[in-house]
């Protein structure tokens, strides 16, 4: 080629990248068209939900000092192997903190409620059990749920301990039953803990059948029916793992199997799902990892289990309420350093969401205080899921109401409630990536507050902020400074949850 035509071609070349790089650096692309448009449904709910919907837990062995998980990590028979000192019920700093999740269920159970006496009449406590409850435990314990306004919801021992020459032996159970009717508390039971999980609790020699179960159930209600206290019964309790469900189901004991032999005597069908396992816990199908629990793949698997469970409760025993009656972000106690941070609070928000879709009535969570998963530090200080739990017991109310998204982003999460109050709705929106995301709120026009829970000190950082502000008891529940909104289009700050309460009056929520 001619060198002179080479010159010029070699300039008229550079002078077109030059002027292309040029209109990319200044090029600004519009990408309104990749922002999620979310609509909600408000003819009608999909869902309602207990008044008590969010509830806690306290583990038996908490309450009368027993086995229960501690710092070491070591554990003997599907519980920590030291016993921990009997909870203080009439701390006023507890009933304080615990006052302000009412109205709610309080749960006392977990394996320990399979291994306790009921020590009525101050007998020594006989051979096989780990630990009793006195009377005055009991009306201490009923004293707090007076004091907090929760409702016990008591798992009774259907444990090796309470049956003898291969058959339950009620004579204990009585003795509590006949000592509830005299001080006239009004309890809620549920019979066993875990019951299909026996074998790796106690031993394989004492796991019951699906019929025996049955049949025990049968016996509990007529004998709630004789000393006249509430008839309703809840159970089997049974647990799901990660991944694979009910473990060994297929030899030990199944829901599949149960419902069947209990149908219409079934009052309310609970069980428990933890989605990953702690480093206590020997047998592991999922590890904790801080880097994967809230990862869309991990949050959603609640909801297969759930629809499993919804669709054998349907199947069997359609009467019945569906409870999570235990819950926690990792089994054995959770993971330190993660169960106890923000992410947690990610985590327990979404799934709660989740389940409330899916008819659940009840979701209890595991627990209220001193675990590594406990809302509540050993001082009773709160961590960032109680002032998450606070905003949804402020925002959220009890009908349940479908959201569309088109062009989805897997890191924004919806859900829509009717509000708490008035007729307005409330739109959850949940960022779990560690970027601003926008939405665009469709078909509504009206106005809107936003309330935010973002990590203050990062996602494993454990404290939160609330509306700006350093998260405390007071600011949360007033909701201080709420962000008022004008437009169409939100901006979801990184880690975050958005109370969005649209103002108006919605027909399904008249």
């Amino acid at each position: 080629m001619n060198p002179f035509v080479l010159e010029r071609t070699m300039k008229f070349v550079i002078i077109a990248l030059l002027l292309a790089a040029g209109c990319l650096y200044f090029y600004q692309p519009d990408t309104s068209h990749n922002i999620p448009k979310v609509r909600i449904q408000t003819d009608k709910p999909i869902a309602t939900t207990d008044r008590r919907f969010l509830s806690v837990a306290l583990d038996t062995a908490q309450i009368v000092g027993s086995y229960f998980w501690d710092r070491e990590g070591e554990m003997v028979g599907g519980r920590g192997k030291n016993k921990v000192p009997q909870l203080d019920l009439t701390d006023p700093e507890l009933i304080r903190k615990a006052r302000q999740l009412a109205p709610a269920y309080l749960r006392i159970g977990g394996s320990e409620g399979d291994a306790v006496y009921y020590n009525i009449d101050g007998n020594k406590r006989p051979e096989g059990y780990d630990s009793e409850f006195t009377t005055d435990k009991l009306v201490e314990l009923n004293n707090f749920a007076k004091e907090t306004g929760l409702k016990i919801f008591f798992t009774l021992n259907q444990g090796p301990s309470s049956w003898k020459d291969n058959q339950w032996v009620t004579d204990n159970h009585e003795r509590l039953f006949e000592f509830i009717h005299q001080k006239g508390f009004d309890w809620t039971f549920e019979l066993g803990n875990e019951v299909f999980a026996y074998w790796a609790v106690f031993g394989r020699e004492f796991q019951p059948t699906e019929q025996q179960y049955a049949d025990n159930f049968l016996k509990t209600k007529s004998l709630l029916n004789e000393y006249k206290l509430s008839p309703r019964l809840a159970g089997p309790a049974s647990a799901y793992w990660p991944v694979i469900g009910e473990p060994l189901g297929f030899i030990f004991g199944s829901m599949e199997e149960l419902l069947p032999k209990l149908g219409p005597k079934l009052d309310i069908l609970t069980w428990h799902y933890y989605p990953t396992q702690s480093f206590r816990c020997p047998i592991a199908i999922r590890r904790m990892d801080k880097n994967d629990l809230i990862t869309p793949d991990y949050l959603n698997e609640v909801s297969r289990w759930a629809t499993e469970m919804k669709s054998l409760r349907d199947k069997h025993a359609p009467q019945s309420a569906l409870w999570l009656g235990e819950t926690g972000s990792a089994q054995c106690g959770g993971e330190p350093g993660i169960s106890d941070r923000y992410i947690n609070a990610l985590w327990w928000i979404d799934q709660i969401s989740q389940l409330a879709k899916l008819d659940h009535k009840v979701v209890i969570r595991q627990n209220l205080v001193r675990a590594d998963y406990a809302m509540l530090n050993d001082n009773f200080q709160p961590r960032p899921d109680y002032y998450a739990s606070l905003l949804w017991k402020r925002h959220m109310g009890r009908d349940v109401l479908s959201v569309n998204v088109d062009d989805s982003n897997e890191n924004l999460r919806f859900y829509s409630h009717c509000a708490k109050k008035g007729h307005g709705a409330v739109l959850l929106a949940i960022n779990i990536s560690g970027q601003t995301n926008k939405f665009q709120l469709e078909d509504f026009n009206g106005k809107s507050t936003m309330n935010v829970l973002e990590p203050e000190d990062g996602l494993h950082g454990g404290t939160a902020l609330v509306n700006g502000q350093t998260a405390s008891v007071a600011n949360t529940l007033r909701g201080d400074s709420p962000r008022p909104h004008t437009n169409k289009v939100y901006s979801l700050r990184p880690y975050s949850l958005n109370f969005i309460h649209l103002a108006g009056t919605f027909k399904a929520c008249n």
